[in-house]
């Protein structure tokens, strides 16, 4: 789907970042309305009315079908899973079925384009099994056209729900498509973040009425749309024990699942992103948008705790109090120079000066890559963050900071040092780790030109928009070359603030890669200057 489609789509979209990248947008807050957000799942009344009218003699081959129609995060990839025996599904052809939903929606498709696409699809594909969790938007049309297919609603409470969706959309930031579809099923004009919502929108989220309404709409949707005797209702933990159960329900073979050959997706590196709303409001809103269902289908979870959660965690108040205290009082040698221990160039204000830079920008609880490894490194863990990386040049650094982390064995299991020299150590990893970005990056390794530079370009390549970076030693002509360059025109960086040698900026642009000459231009002409003239040969 083209850019420029997704935006006509989705005339929502001013609210979140734009897939271009604005972060600007989603850092603006406004009331929230007290109006219901206006939603619909599956056709338009008329077009479902005239759709039933003409469903005589458009109908899907008989033949055993199961569809999966749970929403996200509900196990669908468990349910799919589940059935080795039969063509099965997870999920397949996404694009299509959103650019097919979102036609219709803006009025491009009408509803017998709609139900042919369904039908060529099906006969395609030829599945006996389909989940996904496009498939409630699709659930009128799969009705009537197999009046013998059955459902399976797979359920997951809101509370757990909320916090894994957030949790995807953060670590895998998702395509134009899905972005305009998430638009469409999470957004509403008028309805924005409030004050409480503030790490929502800092993390370019939507407010939790878009994602609560919408949990509450999915599952409405399902029991109004789908006949009793055609639904199967089942929560996301009894998804494989009952596996036998769906098949002989859905009339497949019983040899058709294999619970064993289960694959269950488990995010590795969940933030605490809803338990930093606070608990008042959090449950509020839970209550006022799902509140029945949650009463009918999970009545044994009342509070974020009965669901598994603990709220404030990552907050300032979970932080190691310990760890932090010595660090400031007593700071640790990890370096050994001029043939003495030292303890590096961080004093306790540099080290409170990055706690409230990242304090103010609300990502302190989320992935930090660093040139140079150290006092730092440890700060950053006391502070919480979900994964610090620093690349270190010397073995006995990392070992005399494993050794000193021994009795913060939580703290030791998010730290990852990368052995070597960052111009050799660091871009592999940056490559790799691409579709994960980082909240928090420092520049404190080698300070050689080459070494500097090369530690931006791809620190660059991991930083988020509306992430940190942080630069020491500007004392330094390499360091201060770099910060110079950041702070001339078009650099999509701004000053956050700086306390002597350190300087902390905001990346204000979804660029991953350096420009050409022209962007560089101010600062060239300035270096042309200092150089003079080539010499003569």
């Amino acid at each position: 789907m083209r850019s420029a489609e997704v935006a006509a789509v989705t005339g929502r979209m001013q609210r979140i970042q734009k897939v271009s990248g604005d972060h600007a947008a989603a850092t603006a807050f406004r009331p929230l309305p007290s109006a219901a957000r206006p939603m619909r799942i599956g056709l338009r009344p008329d077009d479902l009315t005239a759709c039933r009218a003409a469903a005589e003699g458009c109908r899907l081959e008989p033949r055993p079908r199961l569809y999966g129609i749970g929403m996200g995060k509900t196990g669908t990839n468990v349910l799919a899973s589940l059935f080795t025996g039969v063509p099965a599904a997870h999920e397949p052809e996404t694009g299509d079925v959103i650019t097919a939903l979102l036609d219709y929606e803006a009025g491009r498709r009408g509803w017998r384009a709609l139900r042919e696409f369904v039908v060529e699809r099906d006969r395609r594909l030829g599945l006996s099994v389909d989940v996904s969790n496009l498939n409630i938007f699709l659930v009128d049309l799969l009705v009537d056209l197999a009046p013998d297919a059955k459902f399976v609603l797979t359920i997951r409470d809101p509370w757990s729900w909320l916090d894994a969706i957030v949790n995807q959309y953060v670590r895998r930031p998702p395509t134009a498509e899905w972005r305009a579809f998430a638009e469409f099923r999470f957004g509403a004009e008028g309805v924005a973040h409030p004050a409480e919502e503030r790490i929502l929108a800092t993390l370019g989220l939507h407010p939790l009425a878009g994602y609560l309404a919408y949990w509450r709409e999915h599952m409405q949707k399902a029991l109004a749309a789908v006949p009793a005797d055609r639904l199967y209702v089942v929560p996301v933990g009894r998804i494989a024990a009952e596996a036998g159960r769906i098949a002989a329900f859905a009339g497949l073979p019983a040899d058709s699942v294999d619970p064993s050959r289960v694959r269950e997706y488990r995010n590795p590196a969940k933030r605490p992103i809803v338990q930093r709303i606070p608990r008042d409001h959090l449950e509020a809103e839970v209550h006022r948008h799902c509140g029945p269902m949650l009463e009918r289908f999970f009545p044994g979870i009342r509070t974020p705790e009965d669901a598994g959660l603990v709220l404030d965690a990552g907050s300032g108040a979970d932080r190691n109090t310990r760890l932090r205290t010595d660090l400031l009082t007593s700071p640790p040698a990890f370096h050994f120079w001029d043939g003495a221990p030292q303890i590096g160039g961080f004093d306790a204000p540099a080290l409170e000066f990055i706690e409230r830079a990242l304090d103010d920008a609300d990502v302190w609880q989320g992935v930090a890559y660093e040139t140079g490894a150290g006092l730092s490194s440890v700060w950053l863990l006391s502070l919480g963050l979900h994964e610090v990386h620093s690349f270190c040049n010397r073995a006995e650094v990392r070992d005399r900071i494993v050794e000193y982390l021994r009795p913060y064995p939580e703290e030791r299991g998010r730290w990852h040092c990368h052995v070597g020299p960052s111009e050799l150590t660091l871009p592999p990893v940056a490559i790799a780790a691409a579709t994960e970005p980082a909240d928090f990056c420092l520049i404190d390794g080698g300070h050689g030109l080459d070494t500097v530079f090369n530690d931006f370009i791809y620190l660059n390549y991991l930083l988020k928009p509306g992430g940190l970076l942080a630069i020491d030693d500007l004392q330094l002509g390499s360091c201060r070359l770099l910060y110079e360059l950041l702070l001339t025109p078009k650099q999509g960086y701004a000053l956050v603030g700086r306390r002597g040698k350190l300087a902390v900026l905001r990346k204000q642009t979804n660029r991953r890669l350096l420009g050409d000459f022209g962007r560089y231009r101010p600062l060239l002409d300035r270096l042309s200057g200092w150089l003079g003239d080539p010499p003569q040969p």
